[in-house]
């Protein structure tokens, strides 16, 4: 078969199959959800500032210290049957999330504890959809960019102050992976794990422009 054989023949599994997307979410892990809104200048993210953006930005770069609750899985049942979600593997994903977020924030500076405390954020998270990524669809340059076969993860999560529980900002997130990395296009559940270290990522860079004091830098942003 010649090579437009072969993208012929991928782009036809490509229509059978459908593409690997993750969505954002309602799963239940927030009681109201009416309050949510887009984040106009990175897709993928709906926000939530209780006290309004900029309170919220001048509370968080006050924090020096995090307790990071276990990550909770609050995913539709009809979803592990659906996509083939192993339980343990779910455990596995939700404890790389977790050392993802912790291990990060050590490394800038912050201290994870657990104990509230005056200047303590608490984060909890819930994994609230998991997109497996589809390998066949990574082989190819025709199919890898159109990222068809990237899977990704859908988050919902609350920051709140560790003493008072209240709500600094809460965020929906759902992202697929990066979709240019070789290897974990080839891992069911890689570009899942990528997601989820770019969520990771995103809290860092914005904690750390906060503390810099620029709250200006908001693209590609998780809030």
């Amino acid at each position: 078969m010649g090579k437009k054989g072969v993208i012929c023949l991928l782009m036809g599994l490509l229509l059978i199959t459908g593409c690997a997307t993750t969505h954002l979410t309602e799963s239940g892990f927030f009681n109201d959800y009416s309050a949510f809104e887009p984040r106009e200048d990175t897709p993928g993210i709906l926000v939530h500032f209780p006290q309004g953006r900029e309170k919220a930005y001048a509370q968080a770069k006050t924090y020096e210290g995090f307790i990071i609750d276990p990550i909770i899985v609050n995913i539709d049942p009809e979803r592990y049957e659906k996509v083939g979600i192993d339980p343990e593997k779910i455990e596995e994903i939700t404890e790389y999330f977790h050392k993802e977020i912790t291990e990060g924030l050590e490394e800038d500076g912050y201290y994870i504890v657990d104990q509230p405390a005056k200047g303590v954020m608490r984060i909890r998270a819930a994994l609230t959809d998991i997109v497996p990524s589809k390998p066949y669809l990574n082989l190819h340059w025709a199919t890898k960019l159109s990222k068809a076969g990237v899977g990704g993860a859908s988050v919902e999560a609350e920051f709140v102050d560790s003493v008072t529980e209240e709500r600094i900002v809460a965020v929906i997130y759902a992202r697929q992976g990066r979709g240019i990395m070789i290897f974990e296009g080839l891992n069911k559940w890689g570009y899942t794990k990528d997601s989820l270290q770019k969520w990771a990522l995103m809290l860092r860079k914005r904690l750390t422009e906060l503390r810099q004091g620029d709250s200006k830098k908001i693209s590609n942003q998780l809030f």
